[in-house]
């Protein structure tokens, strides 16, 4: 019988050991499980961070994108407005270049005509000289 009770006294120790390992085990886990909570709160801290993130990088796009289509508006602007410009000028320029022209054609014409009046008053006077000489 005593050697029955020792097997039992073994026995319950062993349960207690096993006892004692088992709540260990459990602690352990519970530790791991509470390690794992903080981890998913901070992933979704993370994820909640990226999304504002993203949204903030949404909204830059699209303001962008708005001043973008406003340069490409004032560009259009200026390109007509350039266009309608230089249009204005060459047309100045060959409006007075016509006139730079037809200047010269007047000019060329009253040369022509002071020619003729320098060559009739060149003939007058040779003929007014041979008239005038000694002798003649």
């Amino acid at each position: 019988m005593e050697q029955l009770l020792q097997r039992i006294v073994e026995g319950i120790e062993t349960l207690l050991q096993g006892q004692e390992n088992l709540c260990r085990t459990v602690f352990t886990l519970q530790e791991g499980q509470d390690e794992l909570r903080r981890g998913q709160g901070e992933l979704r801290n993370g994820q909640r961070q990226l999304w504002q993130g993203q949204d903030e990088l949404r909204r830059g796009q699209e303001e962008l994108r708005r001043g973008q289509e406003r340069l490409e508006e004032r560009m259009t602007k200026l390109e007509v407005r350039m266009e309608s410009e230089i249009i204005d000028r060459i047309r100045g320029l060959f409006d007075g270049r016509q006139l730079v022209l037809d200047a010269l054609a007047r000019i060329e014409e009253r040369l022509a005509a002071h020619q003729e009046r320098l060559d009739r008053h060149t003939s007058e006077m040779l003929g007014l000289r041979i008239r005038k000489q000694p002798g003649s």
